[in-house]
């Protein structure tokens, strides 16, 4: 695995970073609908791929208005109460975000080694669970959710808990990253992204495997959830009303 690159390596043109964090912002604005699996994976990435090519303070402030706006702009239909409290909360949430990027920028930056990969999952990771203990919001926002369409890969929160889903996914970005900060390496960087591929084949294998065994364990059980405010994607689905509070679904016995 290749360390440091040297201190003239090719960087991309000054426009890139920032078609790189509206992206991701744009991507962010579609974490709270149906399509929101493909932005769960790519969104990090692109935010990581603006900080790692600006400067510090550029890339924090550029993350931290791009968060508040396109998180804000998210949470308008799903968030109780006023636009003001929307933004409010995408904000604090944004402060956050940027300053864990921040902190990678300064420690790891566009020239780590692969072991610097898992600064940030890590640190992400750590900021999601320990937001969520004693917050009256729970875990609500975590990035494990955007995965909930792919029950393959949402097995292993039955062994490492929402955490391990959420560190799988940010290190895709790291290693993403890492990857294109290395190309002139040329095929050295093939071993580092072979680890991160190998452990997400075990993943998506763990998965497989617990599905085939679960599918043959009872029938489905209609159940119910409670929405907080505005429409459940589903409803148009299962035939319910789109602005029910009390939203069916079905689970299976022996299934996450």
């Amino acid at each position: 695995m290749s360390g440091p690159l040297e201190q003239g390596a090719r960087r991309p043109p000054v426009l890139v970073p920032w078609l790189a964090l509206g992206a991701g912002a744009g991507l962010l604005m579609g974490l709270n609908t149906d399509q929101a699996v493909l932005p769960g994976w790519w969104m990090g990435a692109l935010f990581l791929f603006f900080s790692r090519w600006t400067r510090p303070g550029v890339g924090f402030g550029g993350l931290l208005v791009a968060n508040t706006v396109a998180a804000g702009v998210a949470n308008l239909g799903v968030f109780p109460g006023s636009v003001e409290s929307a933004f409010g909360m995408a904000l604090g949430g944004a402060v956050v975000v940027a300053g864990v990027y921040l902190a990678d920028r300064l420690l790891v930056g566009p020239r780590g080694s692969f072991v610097g990969t898992l600064f940030l999952p890590a640190a992400m990771t750590g900021v999601e669970f320990f937001s969520s203990r004693g917050n009256p919001f729970g875990t609500w926002g975590v990035l494990a959710y955007t995965q909930a369409q792919v029950p393959v890969l949402v097995q292993l929160v039955s062994v490492t808990g929402l955490w391990g889903l959420t560190f799988l996914l940010v290190w895709f970005a790291t290693v993403a990253n890492w990857a294109f900060e290395h190309r002139a390496a040329g095929r050295r960087v093939l071993p580092g992204v072979a680890v991160y591929a190998g452990v997400l084949g075990a993943v998506l294998g763990f998965g497989a495997l617990r599905l085939a065994v679960a599918g043959s364990v009872g029938a489905p059980v209609r159940v119910a959830g409670i929405t907080v405010a505005g429409s459940w994607p589903g409803a148009a689905r299962s035939g319910w009303p789109g602005s029910c509070r009390v939203c069916p679904s079905t689970w299976s016995p022996g299934a996450s």
